[in-house]
């Protein structure tokens, strides 16, 4: 009971703190007050840091509930992003337009990037930075592991795991253990019908 409360507390304290910067997004609806914001919260150490950014971002993403588990210097970079329950994001992680399924985990120093690319780079007479494309979302899905180091620039299915250091950048189907730069499909994880099926009697 006490330790509900307690954590209550917490939860009552990051929702004050993150509070003002949650209003001037409301506000501004600037996309740079709102990275300001994300990138001062990610400074913030220890549990009640990471309280303050489930609240700043559960009031300011497209759907963030309060029990996302982010760490230190970690940061979105669009609002549009859509997050599920019990999230975990490492320390040092880059997360750009991108929907994170429930139960889903990013370890530290990933960084997910809008799959397409942000500049046109087909144009030397031009200078890069002057033409941009709109970025589209990246999805991560249901129970999958995102290993540290990675960068993913692919949807990942269900129940994956992505082993550290990895580059996605072509989709993995779920169920798929996924390894190297670029990532490739080293083997299928059973799917519990599948072990059902081979343990049920004849």
């Amino acid at each position: 009971m006490l330790r509900r409360l307690l954590k209550g507390l917490i939860v009552f304290a990051g929702l004050v703190l993150a509070a003002p910067g949650a209003a001037a997004c409301q506000l501004t609806r600037s996309v740079n007050v709102f990275r300001t914001f994300g990138e001062l919260y990610s400074l913030v150490p220890g549990l009640i840091g990471r309280y303050i950014r489930a609240a700043y971002y559960h009031m300011t993403l497209a759907k963030c509930p309060l029990n996302l588990n982010i760490g230190i210097f970690s940061k979105f970079n669009h609002r549009e992003s859509q997050v599920g329950d019990m999230v975990m994001i490492g320390s040092y992680c880059s997360i750009g337009l991108v929907t994170l399924a429930d139960h889903s985990a990013c370890a530290e120093k990933t960084s997910v990037l809008s799959r397409s690319p942000q500049h046109n780079f087909t144009d030397p007479s031009r200078l890069v930075m002057t033409e941009s494309n709109a970025p589209s979302r990246v999805t991560i899905g249901y129970d999958s592991h995102v290993g540290a180091g990675c960068m993913v620039l692919a949807n990942i299915g269900e129940k994956c795991i992505v082993g550290p250091g990895s580059v996605v950048v072509t989709d993995i189907d779920d169920y798929s253990i996924a390894l190297g730069n670029p990532a490739r499909v080293v083997r299928k994880r059973e799917r519990a019908d599948a072990v059902a099926a081979l343990e049920r009697p004849s």
